[in-house]
């Protein structure tokens, strides 16, 4: 029978992932299957010139001269000198030394000639690609695979899946389907809707405030009382709250809403005529839910004997169960309530919410099977038989639930993301990471940039350096070197901060508003946070800067090769050829670099077997960057493949990095809904855009579970490739408000 091979893609993703005492033992069986009784394991991680520091160990041949050095280390060359070194400590005599690693080492023939040359030992690199080649030598080569590393490829079988909630919960839920539906038909954005919450919010906050009392507010204290209630709402807020009070201030208002400023003391408050609209509104939200829990009680008091003080806890304990309903199923409820024919759906879970407010008040006995059914009688009342008002009252919840649902704030959501997102691999872009060059300065909370790429790599993303974008930041560094030397470095002591922000490079800006800020003194340690100064314009420097960045940002490092070995470099030079003739490129190096990732994306998809499986989070190795002319190079390859390459940071930031926490959301939902805040905010959700989720819901109601999960596919990948969508937090803003995060004390 023939021998079954072992497939190439596979070992190479197994390498990738290996660790050390798995490969060891993986190492051992390969070479005793490729060299046979001349392959001798001395058997010992400190037994004549391991360090015992990488987890890799040293293995004596018959052949008294030749030693194996088998290791994860990604550092081959301090590995080798380290283990020659040490050899010769121990009293043996290497004459060859034959270096076994799991990483790809990149134009290994040279570098044996240079170690050779330093160490006086003959050096024989055996990297992953000589593995991948020799894996299906013979049955036993394969096997070495198999018995020890290929659990590393067992993420591939779930691809989008592992380590998270089975997809049914996506599929068999309609909030996932119907958030990316709005989405992506959405391109421009909730930035109105954003407009009149907050106004709300800041009208709430204020509500108190009275001048006649002396009661005013500084903008930070209405900002603290607002994020007290709703912390999720600091990813919209903080960037509208300037332009919001100035625009309540001004004559007229809003709406007839005006807010009182007090220049001299930085504060705000309510004017009159506001007050009375507000209480106006108040009252009628608050008398609306008194009107229910009345009803609840008359309707308990029909069938329980109990004094008024329980038929309102009663009462109360209904409503509590029904928001926990909406906090749960809040977009399926809010389906029924609008459409009535959908049977007894709304009351398939409702039990269990009975349950978790009659444990959370600590009930028990006779009193608690009395309680089960009377609350579940009062809420079939409620979804089936309800009075004018509680269908006002149900139909205000609902509002309120979708317009959080619209901005994010639903637990399912947050979930969606963080899952997906926790299997990404990224190829950062140069952009990306240039830009987080700039935030070396910054407070903390405005390194926007850099946060993402923490908080993504904490979450789970992999993060990767690819040799053609540490090529594309070096030369950028050398450009903005010559370029403050020619133009500025005469005139430095003379550029302020005007004529600072008019320079090209986005770097030069950055050094002298540093300069004036007292971070730095000058360029030469500027430029020295990130490379040592007097390596910028060698090759040498390349490295530092790879040393750097793989350690500051935790990014996992691609070579040229790596990425080679995934496509075919003939369509790389193809695509590289176009671009130079169309003068999108000037630069027949960076031409190729760009060319290099749009394929080595597609090369690293295949590999990993996205392409071959259908799931609801889409594709999971993207491009990070906001590259745009190489775009109208590549429509045919697009079309080709079925899939863009390019993932909008924008897209990470603002569904991932800014998002509000799933506790963040849950904490809300308990203070938003019992008050008339709750309420207050349903105003704010717009008719037209209230009843087009709901649609949404219906739409996704008539597919199958196979139908929702190939839509939830093309849906992800469509956001995260979208050029056009308006995001209320644009990371190209940044760059211009550069000047402004400097300074923003002043």
């Amino acid at each position: 029978m023939a021998q079954s091979t072992t497939s190439p893609e596979l070992v190479q993703i197994a390498l990738e992932r290996a660790q050390g005492t798995d490969f060891e033992r993986f190492a051992q069986d390969l070479m005793a299957a490729l060299e046979g009784s001349s392959f001798v394991p001395l058997g010992g991680i400190n037994d004549g010139g391991a360090d015992g520091t990488d987890g890799g160990e040293l293995f004596e041949c018959e052949r008294p001269h030749i030693f194996y050095q088998i290791t994860v280390q990604r550092d081959h060359r301090a590995k080798i000198r380290q283990t020659v070194v040490r050899l010769l400590e121990v009293g043996r005599e290497p004459k060859t030394l034959i270096f076994l690693t799991s990483r790809n080492v990149p134009q290994s023939d040279l570098e044996e000639e240079h170690l050779e040359a330093e160490l006086g030992v003959r050096i024989r690199i055996r990297d992953s690609r000589y593995i991948v080649g020799h894996i299906n030598d013979s049955a036993a080569a394969s096997a070495s695979f198999h018995n020890h590393l290929v659990h590393y490829t067992d993420f591939l079988k779930n691809i989008g899946a592992a380590g998270l909630i089975k997809k049914s919960k996506y599929v068999t839920d309609p909030s996932v389907y119907v958030f990316l539906q709005q989405e992506v038909e959405n391109r421009l954005g909730n930035n109105d809707l954003i407009k009149t919450l907050t106004d709300s919010l800041i009208l709430w906050a204020l509500n108190d405030t009275d001048p006649d009392k002396g009661l005013l507010m500084s903008q930070q204290e209405i900002l603290k009382k607002i994020l007290d209630t709703i912390p999720w709402a600091k990813q919209f807020i903080n960037a509208e709250i300037d332009r919001r009070l100035a625009e309540l201030s001004s004559k007229g208002g809003v709406n007839g809403r005006e807010i009182r400023t007090y220049k001299k003391e930085g504060k705000y408050c309510l004017v009159y005529e506001t007050r009375q609209i507000v209480a106006s509104e108040n009252t009628k939200d608050e008398s609306l839910r008194q009107s229910v829990v009345q009803e609840l009680m008359t309707s308990a008091r029909t069938r329980q004997d109990l004094d008024d003080a329980e038929l309102h806890s009663i009462a109360e304990m209904t409503i509590d169960a029904l928001e926990l309903f909406f906090q749960s199923e809040g977009l399926q409820l809010s389906y029924f309530i609008t459409n009535k024919d959908t049977g007894g759906e709304a009351l398939q879970t409702v039990t269990d919410h009975i349950e978790k407010v009659l444990e959370a008040k600590g009930i028990y006995g006779e009193k608690l099977l009395m309680l089960r059914i009377e609350l579940r009688e009062l809420l079939t009342e409620m979804f089936y038989k309800a009075s004018e008002r509680q269908r006002y009252f149900l139909y205000s919840l609902s509002r309120t639930y979708v317009l959080l649902f619209v901005l994010r704030a639903e637990p399912r959501l947050i979930e969606f993301f963080q899952s997906m997102t926790s299997n990404f691999r990224l190829y950062v872009g140069s952009d990306v990471l240039i830009r987080a060059l700039t935030e070396r300065f910054l407070a903390p909370e405005d390194q926007h940039t850099r946060n993402m790429l923490k908080i993504a790599r904490d979450a789970g993303v992999q993060l990767l350096l690819s040799e053609p974008i540490l090529e594309e930041i070096y030369t950028h560094l050398r450009g903005t070197n010559f370029e403050f030397i020619n133009h500025f470095a005469e005139i430095e002591p003379y550029v302020d901060r005007a004529l600072a922000r008019h320079s090209s490079k986005i770097l030069i800006r950055t050094y002298f508003y540093a300069k004036e800020a007292k971070k730095v003194h000058g360029w030469r340690e500027f430029m020295g946070q990130f490379i040592d100064y007097d390596k910028v314009s060698s090759d040498s420097g390349r490295d530092d800067l790879r040393l750097y960045l793989i350690s500051q940002f935790s990014l996992e490092f691609y070579s040229k090769a790596d990425l080679e070995a995934l496509v075919d470099v003939s369509k790389v030079k193809a695509l590289s050829e176009n671009m130079l003739n169309a003068m999108d490129k000037k630069n027949e190096q960076l031409a190729y670099n760009d060319a290099l990732m749009v394929y080595g994306v597609y090369g690293l998809r295949r590999a990993r077997g996205e392409t071959t499986k259908v799931t609801e989070f889409g594709l999971l190795t993207w491009w990070l960057t906001h590259e745009t002319k190489i775009q109208k190079h590549t429509v045919e390859l697009v079309m080709k493949s079925g899939s863009r390459y390019i993932m909008r940071p924008e897209f990470l930031l603002n569904y991932f990095t800014l998002a509000p926490s799933k506790a963040e959301v849950v904490r809300s939902y308990k203070q938003i809904f019992p008050s008339t805040l709750g309420l207050q905010m349903g105003h704010r959700m717009r008719e037209d855009m209230y009843h087009k989720v709901l649609e949404k819901v219906k739409e996704w109601k008539g597919m199958e579970p196979g139908r929702v999960t190939a839509k939830l596919n093309k849906l992800n990948d469509t956001l995260k490739a979208d050029q056009q969508k308006i995001y209320h937090i644009n990371m190209k803003n940044f760059d211009n408000n550069l000047e402004e995060l400097f300074f923003k004390d002043e």
